[in-house]
């Protein structure tokens, strides 16, 4: 079957699950499957933990990592050796070229991102923002004060909520890609 818009499949033609890394197109009421196309590894059901029992995260392109939950629903992420993020909430579809069809893939990735309300969409991508700043400083592309700065900032959230959502325990020593870090009072401190 051809897919040439998302409104080509009805709701009832839809089902995937985030706990398997594929999607299959059915009727929902027949169980029937009419294809099954595999997904990113952002959606597979396992994902490593970015911290460690060391209370240490190393981030490594194309691994994908747990960042806790958003109400309730699992958040991943995966760095690109480019530098970008991508999300399970907002997985990166390549566009295909006017006046094509829609691929399965496409449709999957753009259904799975409409089961997220728009709140969950804007809490993801402040935590990824907030993430991107902190491995930016620990790569020394950015000084503590311009991280600080923007830990104000509408688009972003707090280090203490950063680390929570990475499974830091903020009261010990800790380490990001290999420079460590002290949350002292609110108070992120480089150690090394």
């Amino acid at each position: 079957m051809r897919i040439s818009s998302v409104s080509d499949i009805t709701a009832n033609q839809v089902s995937f699950g985030i706990a398997t890394d594929h999607y299959d197109r059915r009727d929902l009421r027949t169980g029937h499957r009419a294809d099954q196309v595999e997904l990113s590894p952002i959606f597979q059901a396992y994902a490593v933990p970015a911290a460690n029992s060391q209370n240490q995260v190393n981030i490594k392109p194309s691994e994908v990592y747990s960042f806790g939950s958003i109400n309730g629903k699992p958040l991943r992420f995966r760095l690109h050796s480019n530098g970008l993020i991508e999300t399970n909430i907002s997985p990166m579809i390549q566009a295909s070229a006017p006046g094509t069809s829609v691929t399965p893939y496409q449709y999957a990735a753009a259904m799975h991102h409409r089961s997220y309300t728009e709140e969950e969409h804007r809490e993801a991508n402040r935590l990824i923002s907030r993430l991107m700043d902190l491995l930016d400083l620990s790569a020394n592309k950015m000084t503590m004060e311009e991280y600080r700065s923007r830990e104000s900032s509408p688009y972003s959230v707090s280090t203490a909520k950063l680390l929570e959502h990475l499974g830091i325990n903020p009261a010990e020593v800790f380490t990001i890609n290999g420079v460590r870090y002290r949350f002292n009072n609110g108070i992120l401190t480089r150690l090394s």
